[in-house]
């Protein structure tokens, strides 16, 4: 009879989003400033979302195939956002991942997952806020190297559909590389 490792459990987090300094306010109007980007002519209004509590939904799942070298696992977060006290409120979102992992040898593994957002808009004076919230879908292949206590890590993130709201800052594409050292605090 096989025996499979399963992993999983739910927890929930409370954060709160602060700042160092509190939002400006513009001199004439007494009102808060909003930071503006201008982009091929288009101007994008993003408000302050900082100050506010939130509240994380999160699971994670794993099953490790050892005779075929092979993990696989998945991963859900949800985050219900708050309104800080100038009524701005950061839309909820859903963030989701499945991923695949091979060790090749004991020092080399390829790893692929599959990420997915979805998001609401922001919300602020008592509309939905134009260009927030939309879904996403990511692809990323990584190459990882063990040595030790250190690992090597190369990935790119590969965009495979977007569907943004209006007019949105979003990466197009990543190349990364990662360094890490592993630190044993067991003794």
């Amino acid at each position: 009879m096989k025996k499979y490792f399963l992993f999983g459990f739910l927890t929930l987090f409370i954060l709160v989003r602060c700042s160092k300094e509190q939002p400006q306010k513009n001199i004439e109007t007494k009102q808060p400033q909003k930071e503006v980007v201008q982009n091929n002519g288009k101007t994008i209004k993003v408000g302050k979302g900082t100050g506010a509590i939130d509240g994380l939904l999160w699971s994670y799942v794993s099953n490790n195939f050892q005779s075929i070298n092979l993990s696989l696992y998945g991963n859900l977060l949800y985050r219900y956002t708050g309104t800080n006290l100038e009524g701005y409120k950061i839309g909820d979102e859903v963030l989701f991942l499945i991923g695949a992992d091979y060790n090749f040898a004991e020092y080399l593994s390829f790893t692929l997952q599959l990420r997915s957002r979805f998001a609401n808009p922001d919300y602020a004076d008592s509309r939905n806020l134009p260009a927030t919230g939309g879904t996403s879908y990511d692809l990323y292949p990584y190459l990882n190297y063990y040595e030790g206590k250190f690992s090597l890590r190369v990935y790119t993130q590969i965009p495979l559909y977007r569907n943004t709201r209006g007019v949105q800052l979003t990466v197009s594409q990543v190349l990364g590389v990662q360094l890490q050292y592993f630190f044993d605090f067991s003794s």
